[in-house]
């Protein structure tokens, strides 16, 4: 069994290979996703006449809509291998079941979002009324803070926390989806006890060049803004604003997505194969041969 430090290795390392791989096989549906993200960006950000911005960013929604489902199904069904690859369409442009399933899996999840963070809204509504006479705290440099505002940052704070450490837990539910042709949830759940700390670290180290890239982009940003009518206006002159789409929409589809992918399918088969290897060992006493085999189920 690998340590942890080596398994956040391990999935980075494996992240980037398959990044290349995702590069030659999928290109088609990465580039119409990268072309969706770049046209919202050039819509938020190039100036253009609101009605203009307005067309292009329906249009951009669009693409990105469309071509979601296809890039993250095809980008699990060539991560887990095995039955799955040959569900890949041409360049990766494909539809059936897999995106079906993810498209569900995603309305579900949305709806578990809200389910969570509208008692949130309530209980710090809550809050705020219940310590607003409370006065104020002295915070050295900070000044004077209400008491009611620290009390409802410390609820969003751990209530920030526990999302982060549940989103973790269930991060392998798409995986699972489209390996086991069927909505997984629960066995996601089981699968992701213990392994939050090596999730979070492992997507924080193979998302590298994305946080770079987000990095520098805001640096630009932040450049562009402090001329004079671009600062007045809020947004880029359209010959920038058209580079920057593109850089930030490339950056989306060939590095975040199959970044994402790579990590979470190397630690979901590494989590099946740790639970086959302590099955067998219990049963039998011995520990299976083979490692890390291409999902069986996938389709």
């Amino acid at each position: 069994m690998s340590r942890p430090g080596h398994m956040v290795e391990d999935a980075s390392a494996s992240a980037a290979v398959f990044a290349r791989e995702a590069a030659h096989r999928l290109w088609g549906v990465q580039l119409l996703g990268a072309f969706g993200v770049a046209l919202l960006f050039v819509s938020l950000r190039g100036r253009m006449s609101p009605a203009d911005a307005a067309d292009l960013g329906r249009i951009g929604w669009w693409t990105v809509l469309v071509t979601a489902a296809p890039l993250w199904a095809g980008l699990y069904r060539l991560e887990l291998g095995g039955a799955a690859g040959r569900g890949l369409g041409p360049a990766g442009v494909q539809f059936g079941s897999s995106e079906i399933r993810l498209i569900v899996l995603t309305i579900a999840f949305l709806a578990a979002v809200a389910l969570i963070w509208l008692p949130v809204v309530a209980v710090s509504a809550i809050v705020f009324v219940l310590f607003h006479g409370a006065g104020q705290v002295a915070l050295g440099p900070l000044g004077s803070v209400q008491v009611s505002f620290l009390v409802v940052a410390g609820v969003w704070l751990a209530a920030l926390l526990g999302f982060v450490w549940a989103c973790a837990r269930v991060a392998f539910a798409p995986a699972a989806t489209v390996g086991k042709r069927r909505l997984v949830l629960r066995e996601a759940w089981d699968l992701g006890r213990g392994r939050v700390p090596i999730v979070l670290a492992s997507l924080t180290l193979a998302q590298a060049p994305t946080l770079l890239a987000a990095a520098l982009i805001a640096l630009v940003d932040s450049l562009e803004l402090q001329d004079p009518v671009v600062g007045a206006l809020n947004r880029w002159p359209l010959p920038d604003a058209v580079v920057g789409g593109l850089v930030v929409g490339l950056i989306a589809a060939f590095v975040h997505a199959p970044l994402t992918v790579g990590v979470l399918g190397y630690l979901y088969r590494d989590g099946r194969e740790r639970r086959r290897w302590l099955t067998v060992r219990m049963a039998f006493g011995r520990k299976p041969e083979s490692r890390l085999e291409p999902e069986p189920l996938a389709g």
